[in-house]
């Protein structure tokens, strides 16, 4: 098995090692695994199941999105905001994230 070696910050070091802790795996572990999901053969990104469930929650809340430009437009704004913030503190991945936004922003002009 081939070897690499990655220098970490502190906190991405300490947020990957209490991820691992809690799945119950290694830190090698949920590093490979996250570069298996992450990368095909032709390079595309795979996103991981939870990710896809994530996905599917968006697909949700943007026909609820919808309702509420229709009823309450004023509130769009914040709405879009805040759920990028969710993204990021749940610990989305930025691919994923990006893809969530450019279908809520194809869908619903925010």
């Amino acid at each position: 098995m081939a070897r690499i070696s990655l220098r970490l910050d502190d906190e991405l070091h300490d947020h990957l090692l209490v991820h691992a802790l809690r799945s119950g795996v290694s830190l090698s572990e949920l590093v490979r695994s996250a570069l298996k999901r992450s990368v095909r053969a032709n390079g595309a990104y795979r996103p991981a199941p939870q990710e896809l469930q994530v996905a599917l929650l968006a697909g949700m809340f943007s026909m609820v999105r919808a309702d509420i430009q229709a009823r309450a437009p004023e509130l769009i704004g914040s709405i879009a905001t805040s759920n990028q913030e969710r993204l990021e503190r749940w610990g989305i991945p930025d691919e994923v994230g990006a893809v969530i936004s450019a279908e809520m922003e194809a869908a619903h002009g925010c």
